[in-house]
């Protein structure tokens, strides 16, 4: 009798397990069929942050700028792989412009499997991929964070138009000035022109304070400079950037990382 009932006790909990283990399995093959179902594969461009804890260049939009060695250690072709062994991203383009010493502002096109949730939208690794969000990529060499601005179905297509903008330095270092020299050049990876320095005017530095206050504020030397220059401009609905992030527009302050002179002034004018 003990042996028949420990037996039918037995029997029980094997039945028990058998069904545990039956709907782990299909629960799990469900899962993994809905996110093959719903994947996506998408074009993102992106744009690199500077990583949280890493010291990076000193440039006025340090955030967008990340070391040299972090952008040199990123090419075409590279992958993030899942620990399945699932692409879940590939480099298909890269564009930088910088120096060793000033850090490089570095853009890439991804391109991306995504997950679309039962509301439509897409995610990577379980988080939103929208517009403004950032992703961290473990590539091939690089671990990195980027920040999207843009998503498509199809490799990202971009108009661009030659722009003639005239910056404004008030108050400027005389050998700054002096240092800043016409057809000096910004090249991209693939060799394009994206800024040219066509001209400068250098005058004497106005003093725009109360005369109380003018031996703090401003030297006898200082100079004001109007600087023209030619710019690869992108077109993003119907306003126009460059690298990515810089608005063309007047009034605003642009950062202009020439070989004589790094410029970060505002823009007086646009052509």
């Amino acid at each position: 009798m003990n042996l028949r009932s420990t037996y039918k006790k037995y029997s029980n909990l094997n039945i028990f397990v058998i069904a545990v283990l039956l709907l782990l399995s299909f629960s799990a093959f469900y899962f993994l069929y809905y996110r093959f179902r719903n994947q996506q594969y998408v074009y993102v461009s992106v744009v690199l942050v500077k990583p949280p804890n890493i010291l990076g260049p000193n440039v006025p939009y340090n955030y967008y700028w990340v070391p040299y060695w972090i952008g040199n250690s990123i090419d075409i072709g590279d992958k993030e792989v899942s620990p399945l062994g699932v692409i879940d991203a590939v480099v298909m383009d890269k564009n930088s412009y910088g120096s060793f010493y000033n850090g490089q502002f570095v853009s890439l096109v991804l391109k991306i499997r995504a997950i679309k949730d039962r509301s439509g939208t897409l995610l990577y690794k379980n988080k939103p991929l929208v517009s403004g969000a950032l992703l961290d990529v473990k590539l091939t060499k690089a671990q990195i964070s980027a920040q999207v601005t843009s998503i498509d179905t199809k490799p990202p297509e971009f108009e661009y138009k030659t722009l003639t903008i005239v910056l404004k330095g008030r108050q400027v270092e005389p050998q700054v000035a002096e240092e800043l020299k016409i057809g000096d050049q910004i090249v991209d990876d693939y060799g394009i022109v994206i800024a040219k320095i066509l001209d400068k005017k250098i005058t004497t530095a106005q003093m725009d304070l109360p005369s109380s206050r003018s031996n703090l504020a401003f030297a006898p030397d200082m100079k004001d400079i109007l600087v023209t220059i030619e710019i690869r401009a992108k077109k993003i609905d119907n306003s126009f950037y460059y690298s990515e992030v810089q608005q063309i527009i007047a009034n605003q302050d642009i950062y202009l990382p020439f070989k004589s002179v790094a410029l970060y002034y505002p823009i007086v004018s646009v052509k």
